[in-house]
């Protein structure tokens, strides 16, 4: 059971890692490409929702939200919480997806863009901080470890 417990975490957190680190990537594209936002910036958000898609689905199907049910029933609210939480990330990318295709026609200035980019990483960063939390708990508590 130790090694299940083991490799799945190790999964989650190169999960988690893989995601992060896209997020730091987008943060310094929007801070190299100044005003020039528009298609490039619509494109890299776009490949990062592929990603983020395929990220949510891990968790989801019979993912690490399974897991964390199996070993700790309890803590159904939470998950419910944190898939609730998906479903509101994707739209909140695919607006910004919209808004940096809309940037060079003047319709949101590139500063407000960064800054309602800005918002939803740091969103997407406490959500995945919370799910590691979450599965941190359920895992002490399937090795006996919780206290």
């Amino acid at each position: 059971m130790l090694e299940t417990v083991t490799s799945f975490s190790a999964e989650l957190s190169h999960e988690h890692a893989s995601l992060l680190e896209q997020l730091r990537e987008l943060e310094e594209a929007m801070a190299t490409l100044g005003a020039q936002l528009g298609e490039p910036i619509a494109d890299r958000l776009q490949a990062l929702r592929a990603n983020l898609q395929r990220h949510f689905h891990f968790e989801e199907q019979g993912g690490y939200m399974r897991h964390v049910l199996d070993r700790a029933p309890h803590l159904h609210r939470t998950v419910e919480e944190l898939l609730a939480e998906h479903h509101r990330l994707g739209q909140g990318l695919d607006e910004l997806v919209e808004l940096a295709r809309a940037v060079p026609c003047g319709s949101l200035a590139p500063a407000m863009f960064r800054d309602r980019a800005q918002q939803w990483i740091t969103l997407v960063s406490g959500h995945e901080a919370r799910e590691n939390r979450l599965v941190q708990e359920a895992c002490n508590r399937d090795l006996g470890t919780d206290d």
